[in-house]
């Protein structure tokens, strides 16, 4: 399946080709120009992604199981997982910060 590029791809391939381009007056500032991209924002709108919600509690509540007490007892991973997530929940700022931690999973890899 291919994919046609979304508008901010294609506002970035005109930045890129007006980068090279030193016309006078700018060609960003066309008429023509700015009707095309108004076009293609109306044709490919922009899609928000949404995180999916999620309760704080009920996170809370895991890390208490047995799995995740006691250092002793503790897998390294479980250990790992939760100094993580508590480090990470007291140091946001604010949620929206939590938020963006979850668009960063695919780069961790947890075996």
């Amino acid at each position: 399946m291919k994919s046609e590029p979304s508008y901010s791809s294609i506002k970035t391939y005109l930045s890129a080709i007006l980068a090279c381009l030193l016309l006078t007056p700018p060609l960003a500032s066309r008429l023509e120009v700015k009707l095309f991209l108004k076009g293609v924002l109306h044709l490919r709108p922009s899609r928000k992604t949404i995180p999916p919600p999620w309760d704080l509690n009920f996170v809370l509540e895991k890390l208490t199981l047995p799995s995740f007490e006691s250092a002793k007892s503790c897998s390294l991973q479980h250990c790992t997982w939760k100094t993580i997530f508590l480090v990470a929940i007291t140091s946001a700022r604010s949620f929206s910060e939590l938020q963006a931690l979850y668009g960063l999973l695919s780069l961790y890899c947890f075996p």
